[in-house]
Parts: structure tokens; C-alpha cells; sequence
């Protein structure tokens, strides 16, 4: 979806951003975080840039991060965001038999009994290949 798609226009990744010193990926998927980063305040702690969260540069004014419910952005970030995994991926495909992938991406982030919740599915996975009953 494109930056102007709205707040959550894509379940995913939310939607997709401007890049503007394409120094950056579109976000595989966001999840929400348990509690908001304040931009601001990580900014007077480090001047490095920790948070994509900061209105004052324009690089980051439709990063789906920090975008609010109403469609507005702020200086807190409420999502955490995951990036593509092609060489990741890659290197399962030549391991073959002797890999698994697994999505880094949350299906579900709320809801800790669901059997998709967090990285549970990619853990039982593991768990399974390496015979541990679980």
C-alpha cells in the first residue's frame, strides 16, 4: 500500500514509505510494540539516529513506525519492524534438508496462548527437528 494508504492499510508491513536517501527497505511487517519509544527522548540520550520517529527529519514523515491511529505521525514509535530476509533465505535454500525458514514476522503479537503467537510456530519447528518433545 502507499504512504498516503492510511494507518494499517497493509496487515503486514502497514504500508510502504518515501525512502528518501534510499538508505533503507520497506519493512517486511511491523508489529505493535508493548509500549511506545519516544523519539525525543532516546534523541537527548544519544544524537544518533535510534528512532525513525523524529519529525524534524523529513526522511522518516510517512514511516508507517510512527504513524498514529487517526493517520497522523509523531515522534513515538509504536511499531517494531522487521526487514526482508533474502540472504537468509538463500542460505536455507543451499542448506537444503538441513534447514528450515521460518518467517521473522509475528502473525499474531497480542494474544500469548494462540499457537501463532510471537515466534512460537518457528521455535515448535525447531524443537520438532531436533526431536525435543515439547
Amino acid at each position: 500500500a502507499p504512504p498516503s494508504s492510511g494507518y494499517l492499510a497493509n496487515s503486514v508491513n502497514g504500508h510502504e514509505y518515501t525512502v528518501t536517501n534510499l538508505d533503507d527497505l520497506q519493512y517486511a511487517c511491523v508489529s505493535p510494540l508493548p509500549a511506545p519509544k519516544d523519539c525525543t527522548q532516546l534523541r537527548t540520550l544519544d544524537p544518533r539516529p535510534l528512532c525513525e520517529c523524529d519529525t524534524t527529519n523529513p526522511a522518516y514523515a510517512d514511516n508507517p513506525s510512527c504513524q498514529n491511529p487517526d493517520g497522523t505521525y509523531g515522534n513515538s514509535m509504536l511499531f517494531a519492524k522487521a526487514y526482508p530476509g533474502l540472504r537468509h533465505a538463500g542460505l536455507v535454500k543451499a542448506l537444503g534438508d538441513r534447514a528450515a525458514l521460518a518467517s521473522i514476522c509475528a502473525r499474531t503479537t497480542t494474544d500469548s496462548s494462540s499457537p501463532d503467537f510471537a515466534y512460537v510456530p518457528a521455535m515448535d519447528l525447531v524443537l520438532r527437528e531436533l526431536g525435543v518433545p515439547h
